[in-house]
């Protein structure tokens, strides 16, 4: 059943295919590349302080911790319910019809940590939040222009209703 949640959240293959990676363990960590003789370390691209393996840089490392954190508070504020996130969930995802859209926010959540340790910056989780909305626009637009408005809204109703809140 976690291998199928992302396909029921999103159709967005860079999202699935991240997921793919993570589920099959072969994701391209500092500490693969570093055993495959492709970089001089194994440290985390975000701490720096450790090896960075698929478990520290999603769950460990200190920065991401921080993230995973705020976006957990985040998602109670939002949906006005209790988000406890825990490691299986971060990893693979929430069981349960009603997470859709929590699996899909802890997706781009795990993509963008991918672009923020790749491009050497750092995380801010008001960059994350613009992503959400960014990402809520692309699909909007994708429903108008496949004509499925109807299943889009009632698939991310909830998230339509936070980000119009937001913006008033």
């Amino acid at each position: 059943e976690l291998y199928k949640l992302p396909w029921k959240c999103t159709q967005n293959t860079k999202l699935l295919s991240v997921q793919y990676k993570i589920n099959h363990r072969f994701l391209a960590t500092n500490r693969l590349l570093f055993h495959m003789a492709l970089r001089e370390d194994d440290q985390c691209g975000l701490c720096t302080t450790e090896r960075e393996t698929i478990m520290h840089l999603f769950i460990e490392c200190p920065k991401t911790k921080v993230l995973w954190q705020k976006l957990g508070e985040w998602m109670t504020r939002q949906l006005r319910t209790n988000i406890q996130l825990s490691v299986r969930d971060i990893l693979f995802g929430k069981l349960g019809e009603n997470n859709t859209l929590i699996n899909l926010l802890l997706l781009l959540t795990k993509q963008y940590i991918l672009k923020v340790r790749k491009n050497q910056t750092e995380l801010h989780f008001e960059q994350l939040v613009n992503i959400f909305k960014t990402n809520f626009k692309i699909e909007k637009l994708s429903a108008q222009l496949n004509m499925k408005n109807d299943l889009f809204f009632k698939k991310w109703a909830l998230l339509y209703a936070m980000f119009n809140a937001t913006n008033q």
